[in-house]
């Protein structure tokens, strides 16, 4: 059965908003989505397992009520300055702030400014009980719908579609290619860039890392990564940049752990499948193009609602769909 979707904006009546770009301004938008609601938008069953004030810390875990696999995703600050990076990873087992074992993959994201017009604040959270995207725009790229090499945030949190029933690895924290805690943020960190370029070929496209069933602690992971029925570099054509095709077609993207070719023994383990699952809500189409529309950009395909992920590349057009209706 398809589970229904709640789209949190920051121009819902009550949201929080950004207005430094602070940690805690972060975790009072996921908290405020996830676990505890807002004007008339009712939160997800997500619970705070965790909170430190200084250095900000926060420790969110999906709804097992509604049979989620109980993940646990930490995010950290160094303080809540303006504009301050945030470390996001996720974790199988966690106890309390320096406790916790079965890390995902850490990266970092930011408002990118703590003012201005290139400051992230236009933020989405996509969520269920059991996951959710974060995407935060800026007014300076309000106007079209490509990003010219420019930064927003946008990632998935949570339990992907697993090929094997209850997966007990399957809460994932995706993004791009890794970034430093300390440095500037860019582009390539987003989930936006392994859309376009994944290629399992190569360790710097993995995603995340997903650990073998009967992981202990001591365990090592492997390097999951997305691709889907197109291949890699699914990016548009600048040559399309303004057109607005018809999308007829529209393939999800699904997850594998190691690389993208594996031997007879890796495609039948039953421990570490080859093939994890799909990931939540997100598709890709072979048709290109609507970069000239406004961010975000949300666009009805065959009666759904769907948020089109813009291009990183300078007046490329858009292939990639994130359903706001159900995964």
């Amino acid at each position: 059965m398809p589970t229904p979707v709640t789209v949190y904006r920051w121009d819902d009546p009550g949201a929080p908003q950004i207005t430094t770009g602070a940690a805690k301004e972060w975790f009072a938008i996921l908290k405020q989505c996830l676990v505890e609601g807002y004007g008339d938008k009712q939160p997800l069953g997500w619970t705070v397992v965790n909170e430190v004030n200084d250095p900000p810390h926060l420790c969110l875990q999906n709804n097992t009520d509604q049979g989620a696999s109980g993940g646990y995703v930490m995010l950290d600050a160094a303080n809540n300055n303006g504009s301050g990076n945030v470390i996001i990873v996720s974790a199988l087992d966690y106890s309390d702030e320096s406790t916790h074992s079965r890390l995902g993959r850490a990266n970092v994201f930011s408002a990118f400014r703590s003012s201005g017009t290139y400051q992230c604040k236009n933020w989405l959270v996509i969520a269920t009980h059991y996951g959710f995207y974060l995407f935060a725009s800026t007014d300076h790229l309000a106007a079209s719908n490509y990003l010219n090499r420019k930064y927003i945030v946008f990632f998935y949190c949570g339990d992907y579609i697993p090929v094997i029933q209850n997966d007990p690895c399957r809460f994932v924290a995706l993004t791009g290619s890794q970034g430093s805690p300390t440095g500037s943020r860019s582009y390539n960190e987003t989930l936006i860039r392994t859309i376009q370029y994944s290629d399992p070929d190569y360790a710097s496209y993995a995603v995340e890392n997903i650990y073998a069933f009967d992981s202990t602690a001591s365990s090592a992971g492997q390097p999951l990564y997305m691709m889907s029925m197109f291949g890699k570099n699914t990016r548009g054509s600048s040559n399309l940049f303004d057109t607005e095709p018809d999308i007829t077609l529209l393939s999800p993207f699904y997850l594998f752990a190691g690389g993208w070719e594996k031997s007879d023994a890796d495609n039948n383990a039953t421990l570490s499948p080859h093939v994890r699952g799909q990931v939540p809500g997100l598709w890709v189409s072979p048709q290109t193009g609507f970069g000239n529309k406004s961010m975000p950009f949300i666009k009805s395909l065959s009666g759904i609602n769907y948020l089109s992920i813009p291009c990183t590349e300078n007046t490329a057009g858009i292939v990639a769909w994130l359903n706001l209706e159900e995964w």
